[in-house]
């Protein structure tokens, strides 16, 4: 197990190093694998390509890859779980990943014995690849305050060596989350104050966490004037604006990394010192559609990922739901010749619908509240009806701040919005914090 990691280490990272060209050729020939794989082993891609009259030798090329039907959440939640495992595999001993449900019904993916390897592997190369070193600390931020069935505390922010990696593949873990010998979980039951007093004594060099969280601590250790020496902040889980990034920046003093993964696959994009995008991992392979079109560079559209790796449970032209924006296809000034996305603006819940159809993305929205309004810890709803609902801190729900927020709002969603006002308490916000939503379908 642990040879397999190592040696699945030492795989990526010259699959990462390799030319475009050379990098495309292995994707035609796990690709090719993977499809006929599907195809002999498992009865929902069976189905459905034969429903198309489409055998796996259709598939010769990167471009034929469209040809093949996609796959929603919801179609895979629907199905049976017999349907989407290969039929010639064990499931035993596999690693179950379970999605939260925030697009619908909550979905359980399976990952082969090999394939969590592989993933554990991708971790050290991330890790790596952020300039952190094993032997270094780091300490990953999970939810605060109180939680329904929440773990144990003392036993989830223990550290970790090496011979008991395996764990970092069971329970609630983010998939692209940093990994050293020397790893600290904390969250959950505990408050911003604890949290910050923790980090403060752990003095880790790496730290990982959703944005708003690392913001909210950034500020609270600001408070208690205690001097740290983090290095590394890896950014994952929700839509990041510019301005909370500058936050993070500032609070901490570190550089600030983007992260993009999901339970499903594990970490999917990360972004280089470089900071020109986010580097699609090696085994997979992303389309961005738009209309049902796979769309080119500077487009937005939805996220489409065919995973190589995991044999148990294939994934090919899996609808993730997020919206992304992929860059040109050229080097970066790392080195790498990889596919990076430029931006990712989050699931279509982010979108905002003008009353003339048109969509306004959460991301752009963020930057212009708190760049030219300086607002933190906010939300807003819209509201199926179109209706906006606005929430602020009681301390900054002043009649200035509401008109300030009201031009912005009916200068980008039209005069004719209707903005009703509520007192938010960002203590409490959920796991999954959204501070721009619609529950319009975009």
């Amino acid at each position: 197990m642990l040879y397999r990691v190592l040696s699945d280490y030492f795989s990526i990272q010259h699959l990462k190093s390799l030319p475009s060209a050379e990098l495309q050729d292995i994707q035609i020939k796990r690709l090719r694998h993977i499809v006929k794989h599907a195809w002999l082993n498992v009865p929902y891609y069976s189905k459905k390509m034969k429903e198309l009259g489409m055998t796996p030798d259709d598939i010769v090329t990167l471009e034929d890859l469209a040809r093949l039907p996609t796959t929603s959440k919801s179609e895979l939640a629907s199905e049976k779980h017999d349907e989407m495992i290969a039929q010639n595999m064990q499931p035993k001993g596999c690693t179950s990943r379970n999605t939260t449900g925030t697009t619908g019904k909550p979905t359980t993916v399976l990952w082969s014995g090999e394939y969590a390897d592989y993933i554990t592997a991708l971790r050290f190369v991330n890790t790596k690849r952020l300039g952190i070193r094993l032997t270094e600390k780091v300490i990953s931020v999970e939810f605060h305050g109180v939680r329904d069935n929440a773990i144990d505390e003392e036993a989830s922010s223990r550290s970790i060596d090496l011979r008991k990696i395996r764990k970092f593949l069971y329970g609630p873990w983010v998939a692209p989350a940093l990994i050293t010998l020397r790893w600290k979980r904390v969250g959950f039951r505990k408050s911003v104050s604890e949290i910050s007093d923790v980090i403060v004594n752990y003095k880790p060099a790496g730290i990982y966490s959703r944005p708003s969280y690392l913001r909210e601590l950034g500020a609270a250790l600001e408070s208690k004037a205690q001097k740290l020496n983090i290095r590394k902040a890896l950014l994952s889980g929700e839509v990041i604006s510019e301005t909370c990034r500058r936050d993070i920046q500032n609070y901490f003093g570190c550089e600030t990394f983007e992260s993009y993964g999901a339970e499903e696959l594990g970490s999917i994009a990360i972004e280089c010192s470089a900071h020109q995008g986010l580097h699609v991992q090696p085994h997979l392979i992303v389309e961005v559609i738009k209309d049902g079109q796979n769309v080119g560079s500077g487009e937005r559209g939805e996220v489409v990922i065919t995973n190589l790796g995991n044999s148990l449970m294939p994934l090919i032209r899996y609808r993730l739901g997020d919206i992304v924006e992929m860059m040109p296809k050229e080097s970066c000034r790392c080195g790498s010749e990889s596919h990076r996305i430029l931006k990712v603006y989050g699931r279509k819940q982010d979108i905002l619908v003008r009353g003339d159809g048109c969509k306004v993305y959460s991301r752009d929205l963020l930057d212009m509240l708190e760049a030219t309004l300086g607002f933190r810890d906010f939300q807003i709803e819209q509201k199926e009806s179109g209706d906006l609902a606005v929430r602020l801190p009681a301390d900054r729900a002043t009649n200035v701040a509401k008109i300030s927020i009201a031009n912005v709002l009916k200068g980008v969603l039209g005069s004719e919005a209707n903005i009703s006002w509520e007192t938010w308490n960002a203590e409490s916000r959920p796991v999954k914090y959204r501070p721009i939503f619609s529950r319009i379908a975009a």
